[in-house]
Formats: structure tokens, C-alpha cells, sequence
């Protein structure tokens, strides 16, 4: 059987924070959580998948010039990903925030820019999806 040829993905590089929490989310009070921070970005987490089937993929995207952008850039090389990423001057590396309600099954997701300005929310009550 012959092996596919090299695929190319290109798209978001991104860290993901995702913080499991012990509870329900609950307003004006403080919830316990488990916090893990890591990699993500739908592209790069294609990228990293495709290697995982030893399949030679290449990933085209842009980080910022700084130590998260370094750090997702090394976690896919570790992963097998060939990174064709550009490290663009001045510029933060994209984060997003997952809250994850274990009990409920309830997944909230916020990008935040590198100055903590929201960028957009997925799941949370009361936000109007326009904002």
C-alpha cells in the first residue's frame, strides 16, 4: 500500500485555556476549577491529528513573536506537524478561554486578544450573539 502524499493545512494556531469547572457556573461567586493550558486552533489540531495517522502534513499559519507562539510551534514539530509558520512582530498569539460545566455538559468559549479585549463568545446566557 502506497502512503498519501503530503497533505498542507493552513489556518489558526492558537492557545487553548480550558478550565474544567467543579460546579456550575455560578454569577457573582467565585467556582473552583481545573485549569490546563496547551495548544489548539482548528487547523493546528487537523495538523496534529493527521500526523498522529503518519501522514506527512505540512501547516501553513502565523503566530505572534512570542513565547506562546513558540510554544504551540514546538508542541506540533513534537507531534510530527512540518510548520511553515510565519512569527509576525508585535503581534500576540490568539487565546481562547473554555469553561467547561462537567455536570451540565455546558462548554463556553471566549477569544481574548493579547490586550484583554473579548474578541467573541460562544455559549454564555445573556450575551447577545451579535456582540
Amino acid at each position: 500500500m502506497t502512503r498519501p502524499a503530503r497533505m498542507v493545512v493552513v489556518g489558526d494556531v492558537i492557545t487553548d485555556v480550558v478550565a474544567v469547572l467543579s460546579g456550575p457556573l455560578a454569577a457573582g461567586s467565585d467556582t473552583g476549577a481545573a485549569i490546563s493550558l496547551g495548544g489548539g486552533g482548528q487547523a493546528a489540531n487537523t495538523a496534529a491529528w493527521i500526523a498522529a495517522q503518519r501522514v506527512d502534513v505540512t501547516l501553513v499559519g502565523a503566530v505572534g513573536d512570542d513565547d506562546a507562539g513558540r510554544d504551540r510551534v514546538a508542541e506540533l514539530e513534537r507531534a510530527g506537524v512540518d510548520c511553515a509558520i510565519e512569527r509576525i512582530d508585535g503581534a500576540p498569539t490568539g487565546t481562547v478561554i473554555v469553561l467547561a460545566e462537567l455536570a451540565t455538559g455546558h462548554h463556553y468559549r471566549v477569544a481574548v486578544d493579547a490586550d484583554g479585549s473579548v474578541l467573541g463568545y460562544a455559549g454564555l446566557a445573556g450575551v447577545p450573539p451579535d456582540e
